[in-house]
């Protein structure tokens, strides 16, 4: 018998260039011997594909410890995907099933299963989603002859309009009403300009024209661990915002109280020292305003939904 090796290791497809999330728990083998266990996908779990030919089957890379080596993977994924690949993947109920036995009939089950833990319509589609990419690069990877999450049912999701809450008038007014501080200017930008959180906590001065009254969007904040991460905007969402008087006013005089200087790389709003604020941070005063202002469940991303809704042919002005 060969020992065992018990592996967690991040990948780039060779076939593909997919990346692919890899738990191995195999024999260390000849390489012509993991050939051809590959070629046929036998013996080969569903935690175990995605280790490519430049993986040895004798050297482990642990997730977590040596995470940063892996190049390839960081140039690819971005923290918080690499998040959700790990939580799909070890939500799997069919981890263990050999790649040459799986059925669709096993991710079917695994389905049923978060259905019966009661996760969201949009959380099971976002998991098998997640789990469907590894699957497809197996099969460009030529490990696996089919991708056996095809034609699963999911569970139906409630349509976008149905779904969003749209904040009155008047829970604005009060929100801003009772804002603290800087946080005023927060919920003015999520709210008047459609910022998401990230968005606003990563504006810096310099972006804002005040002449012309226009926003420049081009950066965001993402929480890595207890720090940041700058980032570009979501999905490449860089745009220019107009921004109306009263809001340019808004921020006139946020600056003049909480952020003077003459740096334009200033952040507008900052957390602890000089840094942007952090997502909890931001969480907590969100959630203190919300309580004063007697809106609880609203979410601040909810303030971009009236945003929308007032930008819509007809809203109000």
């Amino acid at each position: 018998m060969y020992p065992t090796v018990a592996t967690l290791t991040p990948r780039i497809s060779a076939a593909s260039g997919v990346p692919i999330h890899v738990v191995e728990s195999h024999t260390v083998a000849s390489k012509e011997s993991v050939r051809r266990r590959r070629a046929r996908g036998v013996g080969m779990s569903f935690h175990q594909v995605g280790c490519t030919r430049r993986a040895s089957m004798t050297r482990p890379v642990i997730l977590g410890v040596t995470l940063a080596k892996c190049s390839p993977l960081a140039t690819v994924w971005a923290p918080g995907t690499r998040r959700a690949i790990d939580l799909a993947a070890g939500s799997v109920t069919f981890g263990d099933v050999p790649l040459g036995t799986l059925r669709r009939s096993h991710v079917e089950r695994w389905v049923k299963t978060m259905e019966a833990r009661k996760l969201a319509p949009g959380t099971i589609h976002t998991r098998t989603a997640n789990v469907r990419s590894v699957l497809r690069g197996a099969v460009g990877d030529r490990v696996i002859a089919t991708d056996s999450s095809k034609g699963v049912k999911l569970p139906r999701r409630r349509r976008a309009e149905a779904a969003m809450t749209i904040p009155t008038v008047e829970q604005v007014g009060q929100l801003l009403a009772v804002g603290d501080g800087s946080f005023r200017a927060f919920i003015g930008l999520c709210a008047f300009a459609g910022l998401r959180l990230g968005e606003a906590a990563g504006v810096q001065v310099g972006d804002i024209d005040f002449l012309r009254r226009t926003l420049n969007v081009e950066r965001q904040i993402q929480r890595e661990g207890p720090g940041f991460e700058v980032r570009e905007p979501k999905h490449g969402s860089e745009r220019i915002v107009y921004l109306a008087p009263d809001l340019v006013a808004m921020l006139t005089e946020h600056i003049r109280l909480f952020r003077p200087g003459k740096d334009a790389s200033r952040w507008l709003f900052t957390g602890e020292g000089q840094d942007p604020p952090h997502q909890n941070t931001v969480g907590h005063r969100w959630r203190t305003t919300r309580t004063k202002a007697g809106v609880e469940g609203m979410r601040l991303h909810d303030l971009r939904h009236f945003y929308a809704s007032a930008s819509m042919p007809g809203a109000m002005s």
